[in-house]
This record gives structure tokens, sequence and C-alpha cells, in this order.
């Protein structure tokens, strides 16, 4: 069972149907720590869901503009093969 800090209590403590989720995170990310990606990751396979994770080295919080582009073309690939078309 998937259990974070944000996630509203309400969800209660059966399982939960996840859509597949992608973790695109600064690994020098001073305001969410670089560990919470792969919990996130860790979290949702124990929920039966699936989390990819990629972590850019020199990143912080906010992505410089290639890493930006990169992170988009990441989401938009992501999404197209777990959804289909878009």
């Amino acid at each position: 069972v998937l259990r974070a800090t944000f996630l509203p209590p309400e969800l209660g403590t059966g399982p939960l149907a996840l859509p597949p989720a992608l973790a695109l995170h600064g690994a020098r990310d001073a305001l969410v720590g670089p560990s919470h990606p792969e919990t996130l990751r860790l979290r949702m396979e124990e929920a039966g869901g699936t989390c990819r994770v990629h972590l850019y080295p020199d990143q912080g919080h906010a992505f410089d503009p290639a890493t930006d582009a990169d992170a988009t073309a990441r989401g938009v690939g992501f999404l197209k093969r777990a959804f289909g078309p878009i």
C-alpha cells in the first residue's frame, strides 16, 4: 500500500489503482531530497504500480533549458508508451 506525505489520509489503507508514474528529478534539489524519487518508486511498486525514475545529476529543483527540453521529451515519450498517442 502506497503511503507518502503527499497522499490525503482519506485514501485509507487498502490497495490503490495507480497509473504509471514518471519522476524526473534533479539530484542537487535542496527542496525535495534526492532520495524522494527512489522512495516514490519503491512505494509505488509495493502498492502494485510502476514508477520510472530519471535523475539529472547536475540539476536542482528547477531545470536549466537543456534539461527542461530533455525532461519534456522524456515525459511525452513516457505518456505515449503508457497511454498511447497523445
